[in-house]
């Protein structure tokens, strides 16, 4: 497999055992414009009762190949964004960020065999961020390294990480080093059949001795062909997720999922529930 981004290795894992459990109540709203305009809306409510809601246009200029994006949102957010895909193998990004007070530089190159990014952050008030990946790749093996460095007041490596991958269609196996050396852990992602699949992630870290070693492990299980799925996850932390998520029709999926903490059943507080929807046009 080639063509992996330091992003994509270990991502097989992580996606399923992040994405659709949802632990708040979200509405999405996804509409497209004859002219190729399409905008994102959302509204989220979280546990203590706050709203935050989002808009996100987007504008594809194919001749330009270029890509124009905004967000906003009600905490009083904004990112604008002009991605251009020009020449073969080449991506490049620029980001206004109003959070953080500055602005991003990207540039992404791909290759069979070599995937290389590299990055700027400026006029961040803590500094400017130089960021750097490239992974190498041979007959599904891959070797990625991935690293931050701070320009300000306080000089540093921000991240140095590393991982090593094997990948094919139906398995990706990954052992990693993050934080500068002080976590090791490694990650799996299996597809047992068209309908099953299986991950777990399993994380040390070596600076915190009294913390034991982290272990995560999930499967999702494909009902029909129509997009209804369920999933489990468990950790050694004692926590416990379930989802259940079906496409109602060609322009609504809904998504269920809940979090249990098995350590203290009884206590208020401990477990959350979430539902999602998410609306095509």
């Amino acid at each position: 497999m080639s063509k992996l981004l330091y992003a994509d290795l270990g991502k097989k894992s992580t996606d399923l055992l992040t994405k659709d459990f949802p632990d708040k109540t979200k509405v999405e709203i996804n509409s497209r414009t004859p002219n190729g305009i399409t905008f994102q809306v959302t509204g989220t409510r979280n546990h203590d009762g706050s709203i935050i809601g989002s808009v996100q246009p987007k504008v594809i200029l194919a001749k330009q190949a270029t890509t124009l994006s905004l967000n906003v949102d009600t905490n009083k957010n904004a990112k604008v964004e002009a991605t251009v895909e020009k020449y073969p193998g080449f991506k490049g990004t620029i980001t206004a960020i109003n959070e953080t007070e500055s602005i991003k530089g990207d540039l992404e190159y791909k290759s069979d065999r070599f995937t290389f990014t590299t990055g700027i952050e400026a006029l961040n008030p803590k500094g400017t961020t130089l960021s750097a990946s490239s992974v190498v790749s041979h007959e599904g093996l891959s070797l990625g390294v991935s690293g931050e460095y701070l320009i300000g007041d306080k000089t540093e490596f921000k991240k140095a990480d590393a991982v090593l991958a094997y990948t094919t269609p139906e398995l990706q196996i990954t052992g990693f080093a993050r934080s500068k050396g002080s976590i090791f852990g490694a990650t799996f992602f299996q597809r047992v059949n068209p309908d099953i699949s299986l991950a777990a992630e399993f994380s040390l870290d070596t600076k915190k001795t009294d913390v034991a070693p982290k272990l995560a492990v999930g499967v999702s299980n494909n009902f029909d062909s129509q997009g209804t799925q369920g999933k489990i996850k468990i950790d050694t932390e004692g926590k416990l997720w379930l989802s259940y998520s079906q496409i109602l029709n060609q322009r609504l999926k809904f998504t269920v999922g809940t979090s249990i903490n098995a350590n203290n059943l009884g206590a208020s507080g401990n477990h959350q529930t979430g539902v999602s929807l998410v609306f095509d046009f």
